[in-house]
């Protein structure tokens, strides 16, 4: 990871390269206080059990509104106490 500030990450579980815990692995090497939102279809899968390893962040279903992924992250970047899961809803 590079040394550039971040304010939040957006992650998504299903990724080409590495997986999203990988991802949220090396994220936390360098930066552990740094705010996640996981935005998935599989909340109940392998990758999701893997990524509980390195939290905390917050989690939202998909389908989900795009108010409700504004919410998220608006209430994280305030410092908020966001729940660990949201369920989403199709729009």
């Amino acid at each position: 990871m590079n040394s550039e500030r971040v304010d939040l990450v957006l992650l998504d579980l299903q990724l080409p390269v590495m997986n999203g815990p990988e991802f949220l692995r090396e994220l936390r090497k360098g930066n552990e206080a740094v705010p996640v939102v996981i935005l998935t279809a599989y909340p109940d899968s392998k990758l999701m059990t893997e990524a509980l390893r390195y939290g905390p962040f917050t989690l939202l279903a998909k389908p989900f509104q795009s108010k409700m992924l504004m919410q998220a992250v608006s209430a994280v970047i305030n410092g908020a106490r966001v729940s660990p899961m949201l369920q989403g809803q199709q729009e």
